[in-house]
């Protein structure tokens, strides 16, 4: 059962939502990113030198707030998840990896999403050898590890997808493999299914310290957030953050809420 918190937590976090009015299930507007794929380039939502300061100062303020939430934590293990999928969940883990990695401590992101894998497309790497090979023991962690494009950030791709997703991840050498990253690097981020799909996220979350839900604009629903705060609670799970994903600001605050004037200022 929810600990005795848990519809505290739920309308806490919902209330912060609500703040939006209905704009979490309003937007209508699309990116076709399988193009931009096409094309061979970087989904434009992936942090770069010219990103909008809006987006960049976002992801400070949510280092800054994990950091307060986990204080005194050497070594932090996050799990970035979603209600359902299509939320942004591993764009979010990507760019938090980056936004971490700039103020020079070691980041590693770890894909653990092994039935849908994106990290290595996000992040342009090999998918393997990945987490699966290193639970199925056919390749050594340092073999999993890849550089890159991006200083003092590291990434463990999901590897090729097995069967038996959910019984690789309650092998006791998961947590020996995920206490043996913490050695080496400040922060573990961890890009997990959707909540309310299956149930890796309930496996994972005890050996994280907390879980950041992201929420997009346009897709998700109360009903489908509220079934995952409340999944999660029955784990016993620490919600630390919720990202609100794809948020037209001048829809919400005005077109008077500009941030293209103070670019300069925030970078």
């Amino acid at each position: 059962m929810p600990g005795p918190n848990s519809k505290k937590n739920y309308q806490s976090i919902s209330r912060m939502l609500n703040a939006f009015g209905n704009s979490i299930n309003n937007s209508k507007e699309k990116t076709n990113w399988d193009e931009t794929l096409k094309q061979g380039n970087m989904k434009p939502s992936i942090i770069r030198d010219s990103t909008d300061a809006s987006i960049l100062e976002a992801y400070r303020i949510l280092q800054v707030n994990i950091d307060m939430a986990l204080h005194g934590i050497s070594s932090k293990r996050i799990i970035i998840t979603s209600a359902l999928p299509n939320e942004g969940k591993t764009t979010s883990c990507c760019n938090l990896g980056i936004t971490l990695a700039q103020t020079g401590i070691r980041v590693l992101l770890i894909d653990c999403d092994l039935r849908r894998p994106a990290l290595h497309k996000e992040m342009m790497l090999n998918q393997s050898p990945g987490l699966s090979e290193i639970l199925t023991k056919k390749a050594s962690l340092n073999e999993a590890l890849q550089v890159t494009e991006h200083p003092n950030l590291t990434a463990v791709c999901a590897g090729e997808s097995p069967r038996n997703a959910i019984e690789l991840l309650r092998e006791k050498d998961m947590k020996i493999s995920i206490d043996e990253l913490s050695k080496n690097y400040e922060y573990i981020i961890i890009d997990m299914p959707p909540v309310n799909l299956v149930a890796d996220v309930a496996i994972v979350s005890k050996l994280a310290d907390g879980i950041v839900l992201v929420v997009r604009e346009g897709e998700t629903k109360h009903r489908e957030f509220e079934r995952a705060v409340t999944s999660l609670e029955y784990t016993d799970s620490k919600i630390i953050g919720v990202i609100l994903n794809d948020v037209n600001i001048n829809r919400i605050y005005g077109t008077r809420y500009e941030y293209k004037k103070y670019n300069k200022y925030y970078r």
